[in-house]
């Protein structure tokens, strides 16, 4: 037990250290190699596997996506099965069409690549991980049975919008995967940059675009 208010206090001399200190940030490039090579999901989140079966369409779809990037197959069909719900919700939400969602969403990404982000180096390893290819995980590798990894809070919720749907979860997922952008990567690259997740950016961008549009307002 302390005795008086000078004592020192092991963590508070840690926080101060912390606080104070004035050396160049941890090269991002080693911060958190499993979350580089294997999850590929932002720091705070806490990943789930989920198992799932794209149709043929859907996974020729998904084959060239990630081809087309150099995130191996399972991150990218991740990331397209949110882009695709997010947008479909903020349409749905808004009243708006699902193409000027989208068109708005593309633009904003571009533009936000053009900001330099104000963030830490977890969230900067996370983001050059959706950038550069990943050891021993070849993109658009033919897999039939995909192990996709997940936040726990999107494996629930794709699972509750699959329920809703009256569908089984390989074939809502498969749906939304062909129904994707084509640049889902700079979707999830662009709100991560602006410290949001997805779903919150997408509606953003997507009121935004309500707003300044001519058409009646939802």
């Amino acid at each position: 037990m302390y005795k008086s208010i000078g004592d020192p206090i092991p963590e508070a001399r840690h926080l101060v250290l912390v606080a104070v200190e004035d050396e160049a940030p941890p090269d991002d490039r080693h911060v958190a190699p499993r979350l580089l090579t294997t999850t590929r999901c932002r720091p705070s989140e806490v990943p789930t596997t989920v198992a799932l079966r794209l149709t043929d369409s859907a996974l020729r779809r998904a084959r060239a996506g990630a081809s087309a990037t150099v995130l191996d197959l399972e991150t990218w069909v991740r990331l397209a099965v949110e882009a695709a719900r997010q947008a479909s919700r903020a349409a749905d939400l808004l009243d708006l069409p699902i193409d000027e969602v989208v068109g708005a969403i593309d633009h904003a990404a571009a533009v936000t690549m053009s900001v330099r982000p104000v963030i830490g180096a977890p969230m900067n390893a996370y983001l050059r991980s959706l950038r550069e290819p990943s050891p021993g995980a070849p993109a658009g590798a033919d897999r039939a049975q995909l192990v996709v990894y997940a936040p726990y809070e999107l494996a629930t919720a794709w699972t509750m919008d699959a329920i809703a749907a009256g569908m089984s979860l390989d074939a809502w997922a498969s749906l939304q995967v062909l129904s994707a952008p084509c640049d889902v990567v700079a979707w999830e690259v662009a709100a991560a940059r602006r410290g949001c997740y997805l779903g919150e950016w997408v509606l953003a961008v997507a009121l935004e675009a309500n707003r300044s549009s001519a058409r009646p307002q939802a």
